[in-house]
């Protein structure tokens, strides 16, 4: 199981990133933006809470090794970078600023609030029925991100991949929001977690979302030229990044936090064509 790289490398190719990509500059702005805030929270190292036999019990029940109401975290530090992943955020969108501005006052003004769509979060991956917009699923996202991956990196010993086989994170509980395939094992197929980037083996074919695995009902529209590809459910309308390593550059250069963000042309096309 690989642990995401460290936030400098991840840095690092995200601005060659956008040297390359001059027509995304906006949004690789922000994304550039986001992760320095996250990089500026000093985060402790994360206590294990959890044995061998417990954490055999949980991947058996198919339960993640961590919940939302485990989490151990200095909420001060969280809530401050809450606000400051809005302020950012209402920054670099001019027409979202003033729902951003809104979302910033919660800390604040109701930090129970915060913490109950923490919960929700991390146990039904929405915060709140009334987030139309997305705008809380962003902002908790972008804040949980430095404090999960803390969790992952912690927890990664106790992960049995061989015994996992699940669409969703066995540390966290997040969905995927990326693929990849392997140059290695034919082509095994590993997913990305959205919220802490844990990667996991996953089953070669087949959705993660709904787990159809009916070839009538899976797609997918591969890059014109490059290792990337899209996969698209019509059974549950979701879709998938993946990057095939078979075709693409070494795994040692590649970072799946940088290809989640440096193929967002992806995202738009996705949701254009009405998959979610």
């Amino acid at each position: 199981m690989g642990i995401n790289a460290s936030e400098e490398r991840i840095l690092e190719q995200l601005r060659l990133g956008r040297e390359a990509m001059p027509d995304w500059a906006e949004a690789l702005d922000l994304q550039i933006a986001l992760l320095e805030a996250q990089m500026e929270v000093e985060i402790p190292a994360v206590e294990v809470r959890l044995n061998a036999e417990e954490a055999t019990q949980r991947r058996r029940q198919g339960i993640p090794l961590v919940s939302g109401r485990e989490l151990r975290m200095d909420w001060d530090s969280f809530a401050a970078l809450f606000r400051r992943v809005c302020q950012i955020s209402a920054a670099h969108r001019a027409d979202l600023a003033d729902d951003l501005v809104a979302l910033e006052k919660i800390p604040a003004d109701d930090p129970e609030q915060l913490q109950s769509w923490i919960f929700s979060f991390m146990a039904e991956g929405k915060p709140s029925q009334d987030d139309e917009l997305g705008l809380e699923r962003f902002a908790l996202t972008h804040t949980l991100r430095p404090f999960l991956r803390r969790y992952a990196q912690a927890y990664a010993s106790l992960v049995d991949e061989s015994g996992w086989r699940r669409g969703y994170c066995p540390i966290c509980g997040g969905e995927p929001d990326l693929a990849s395939l392997s140059a290695l094992d034919e082509g095994a197929r590993h997913l990305l977690c959205s919220r802490c980037d844990n990667e996991w083996l996953y089953k070669r074919l087949g959705c993660p979302f709904c787990e159809r695995a009916d070839h009538g009902e899976i797609r997918y529209y591969p890059e014109e030229e490059g290792p990337h590809r899209l996969y698209v459910c019509d059974e549950c309308k979701r879709y998938l990044k993946t990057i095939d390593l078979r075709e693409g550059p070494p795994r040692s250069r590649v970072l799946l936090p940088v290809e989640r963000v440096l193929t967002m042309g992806m995202d738009v096309a996705a949701r254009d064509a009405g998959y979610g």
